[in-house]
């Protein structure tokens, strides 16, 4: 998963954009393809994604998304991910 500056988790799993929004306590906001889902609980959830990004094989992806924590990855930069 990669953290957003604003705290998003995303992930991109069979072609699919996730992500993973901490609200309060244990509780977050999950969106599939930017269509909320539903609040969910939160360590949960993102233990779950993490699973199946693990059982997934390892692609390239294109990221569409900018201000990610990383300087090294940057709007259409080719990075290694499991989804």
């Amino acid at each position: 998963m990669i953290r957003k500056l604003n705290g998003e988790l995303i992930s991109y799993i069979h072609n699919r954009k996730v992500s993973l929004t901490h609200i309060e306590e244990d509780i977050g906001l999950l969106k599939i393809d930017n269509q909320t889902v539903g609040k969910c609980p939160f360590s949960y959830t993102k233990s779950e994604i993490e699973k199946v990004e693990q059982m997934a094989k390892t692609r390239r992806v294109y990221i569409e998304d900018d201000e990610v924590l990383y300087k090294d990855l940057s709007v259409g930069t080719l990075i290694d991910y499991k989804g």
